[in-house]
């Protein structure tokens, strides 16, 4: 709680936990901060995440209040656990590459639900708008930072997060696109396996269940890694394996534990 009791002041406190409370149906739920934003029910917890606290205060509010839009309304009422136990299941007993499955799920189930919060309640796009510009600008840094190091696996999926955070603020897709194609390519996936990936943010903002995000994330994942595997042999294999803790997006996945 240090940096909400440091940074934020007493009145913006009070209207982040008073956001939390309402939107999750829970007038005890207690408002932290952490590395990543969460909402658990069993705790009666909601997180913001730490990752505003460098930005000026209105954008950090509004990135706050996104991240609580997204986890006490979208994630609180709109994902549904049991689907998510067993897409975790499947990674772990069904697929050879366990956290990859669990980041892209991630990515893709975040981008499900903000959109089923811009449906329900237009009123949260501006500070939507302020999160996918700040963390498109982050993975796009991300991916480059992973191209330099030749980390096959870890450049595509940072480009592709960034990717979603621009295609989720109706910006301009053009570089997005562009950073995307060229980590597919130095990946060694085909042109068509790297087109198939600018439609994901699409395909997964259809689904309207947990279970149907699940399953479009299960068909993207065989088709990618059995492209990636093809094209790239045994170096490319052995840069998914050894990619195991995923830094760059582990910050996505705290909503799947």
């Amino acid at each position: 709680m240090r940096f909400l009791e440091n940074e934020v002041d007493s009145l913006q406190r009070m209207q982040l936990t008073d956001l939390a409370r309402a939107f999750s149906g829970d007038p005890e739920l207690r408002l932290e901060i952490s590395y990543l934003s969460y909402y658990d029910a069993a705790a009666r917890t909601a997180a913001v995440s730490a990752f505003w606290k460098d930005y000026p205060q209105p954008e950090a509010m509004a990135g706050m209040k996104a991240d609580l839009y997204l986890r006490t309304y979208g994630s609180a009422w709109y994902s549904d656990a049991q689907d998510i136990a067993a897409f975790l299941a499947w990674s772990a007993d069904s697929f050879r590459f366990p956290e990859l499955a669990r980041q892209l799920f991630a990515l893709g189930e975040e981008h499900r639900l903000e959109a089923v919060c811009l449906l329900r309640r237009p009123g949260m796009r501006r500070a939507f708008a302020v999160r996918n510009r700040r963390y498109g600008s982050y993975y796009a840094a991300k991916a480059g930072m992973h191209r330099g190091r030749r980390e096959v696996a870890d450049a595509p999926l940072t480009a592709l997060a960034a990717y979603r955070c621009v295609c989720a603020a109706g910006e301009d897709r053009l570089a997005a696109v562009s950073l995307l194609r060229e980590c597919c390519r130095e990946a060694g996936m085909p042109d068509e396996a790297a087109e198939r990936s600018l439609d994901f943010p699409d395909r997964m903002r259809r689904q309207e269940t947990t279970a149907e995000a699940a399953r479009e994330c299960r068909q993207v994942l065989l088709a990618a890694v059995q492209a990636l595997i093809a094209a790239g042999g045994p170096t490319a294999e052995r840069s998914i394996l050894t990619s195991r803790k995923w830094p760059a997006l582990r910050r996505l996945s705290r909503f799947l534990t």
